[in-house]
């Protein structure tokens, strides 16, 4: 076991291609089938608002998480340039979970002003990311280009699955509780990247950070399904329409 420092990566060859760390691509590619799993779950509700909010968050979870792992695999023939579409993809999902607990909120003038600070927060680091990589286009950092979306994920998923959802579980109902729940796991994932905590070579930071967030994804899933009644009335959907 190895804490603030990596193991080397893993060596493997398939079909004449030299590749990399197939523990990360393995990973990746479950986090990538369980999103796309929970998204086609979820196709019943998406009349409702807060679940078609939260299924596109799924989406580009999903597609964020393969390519990231594609990025691994390939680094010996993509090197770094093979990581910026994940980040792009990485800033722009959160901005679906914000909007979907935003939509639940009380008063229309203030969900209205929510949504346009969303939004102004994700073009901001998006257009941070995008200056980043022109400027420094061949001499691209991993860690540096990660944290934009890293950054962008503290302040809006901290804000909608901490701050709404602690606020939705006091005034509408304690189901919420699955929200901020499941955030707690993309919060230990994401120390535990930051931390470098390397069980093996075969277990490394990327893969203890795959079970976390897979974790975390399904207990929001459950809170989705949970409080499905609740948000279905919020909207005026009745089982008939769905």
């Amino acid at each position: 076991m190895r804490i603030g420092v990596d193991f080397e990566k893993i060596p493997w060859d398939f079909c004449g291609l030299h590749l990399l760390e197939p523990n990360a691509l393995l990973g990746d590619f479950l986090l990538f089938a369980c999103s796309l799993f929970v998204f086609f779950r979820l196709k019943a509700h998406n009349a409702n608002p807060f679940v078609r909010h939260w299924r596109m968050f799924f989406l580009f979870f999903a597609f964020s998480f393969i390519l990231g792992g594609l990025s691994h695999a390939l680094y010996n023939y993509w090197f770094v340039f093979g990581r910026i579409p994940a980040w792009i993809i990485g800033v722009i999902a959160p901005f679906w979970v914000e909007w979907a607990m935003i939509t639940l909120w009380p008063n229309r003038r203030q969900q209205k002003a929510l949504k346009w600070i969303s939004l102004g927060k994700t073009a901001i680091f998006l257009g941070g990311l995008m200056v980043y990589i022109i400027a420094n286009f061949y001499n691209l950092s991993v860690p540096k280009g990660m944290r934009f979306p890293t950054l962008n994920a503290v302040f809006g998923l901290g804000a909608a699955l901490f701050g709404l959802a602690v606020y939705y579980q006091i005034t509408y109902s304690l189901l919420f509780k699955y929200f901020w729940i499941g955030a707690l796991f993309y919060v230990i994932g994401g120390l535990v990247q930051a931390l470098k905590i390397n069980i093996s070579p075969q277990f490394d930071r990327n893969d203890l950070t795959h079970v976390f967030l897979c974790i975390g994804l399904f207990i929001n899933y459950l809170g989705i399904r949970r409080t499905l009644t609740y948000t279905n009335k919020a909207f005026g959907i009745s089982a008939q329409q769905e």
